[in-house]
Formats: structure tokens, sequence, C-alpha cells
């Protein structure tokens, strides 16, 4: 068997001179670090982009909602609207076509009450005519006829 002392001294050396020594890292080991802080600066970056984003959507959201309740409330009333001005233009035509036919019925009863007049006037004109040719009323006026 080997002495054992030499071996073990030799690998105690290089494990303090190993313990003394500063590693200074490799240039890929460098470049390595750089990305992975760019890394980190950018998922930073991301993750406050994304709160805002998620912040924004909400408020959209809520708006969309707003604006479509504001949207039904405006619908429900202009429909109210339009029914009670359909309803107005309705109740119009219907007094306006019952004021024609009042209109029309005036018109007929006055034009038969106009015949009738003038059929009653005929008749008392013939009557006079009949009357002022018999000799015997000739010498009588017309208003003594009446009286």
């Amino acid at each position: 068997m080997p002495p054992k002392g030499k071996k073990e001294k030799l690998k105690k050396k290089k494990k303090s001179i190993e313990e003394h020594e500063v590693f200074e890292p490799s240039e890929r080991e460098i470049a390595l670090r750089a990305k992975l802080e760019n890394k980190v600066k950018q998922l930073a970056e991301i993750k406050m982009r994304v709160h805002t984003t998620e912040q924004e959507n909400n408020w959209l959201t809520k708006e969309a909602d707003r604006l479509q309740i504001e949207m039904r409330e405006y619908t429900h009333f202009m429909s109210k609207k339009a029914n009670l001005r359909q309803t107005q233009m309705i109740t119009l035509g219907d007094y306006h076509r019952q004021e024609i036919e009042d209109i029309n019925r005036d018109i007929k009863n006055m034009t038969k009450e106009y015949k009738q007049k003038k059929k009653g006037i005929s008749a008392i004109s013939s009557l006079m005519k009949g009357l002022i040719e018999f000799p015997c009323y000739k010498t009588e006026s017309v208003e003594d006829i009446y009286q």
C-alpha cells in the first residue's frame, strides 16, 4: 500500500487554493447573466402592461355595461314615446273622421232642408200666381191675402 499522506495533502492544498481563488465568470456566463437581467426587466415591464391592460379592460367592461343599460332605457323610452304618438295620431284620425262625417251629415240635412223650403216657396209662388190670375183677387193686395 502506498503512503496515504502525500495524496491527501495535495488534495487539501488544491482545495485551499481553490477556496482562496476568486472565480471570474466566463464571457458566456456574463452574456447569459446580461440576457437574464434583460429578460427579468422585460418580464417586469410586461407584468406592468398586463396589470394596466387588465385595469383598462375592467373599466371598459363597466363602461360597456353602463352604456348597454342606458341604451335599453333609451330604447324603452323611445318605444313608449312612439306608441304614444301613434295612439295620438289614431285618435286624431278618428276625431277628424268623425268631424268630417258630422259635416257631411250637416250638409245633407241643410241640402234637404233647402230643397224642402224651395219646394214650399215654389208652391207658394205658384199659388200666388194662381190667385193673382183670378179677377176677384186682382184688386186686393198681396198683404190682404195673407191676413
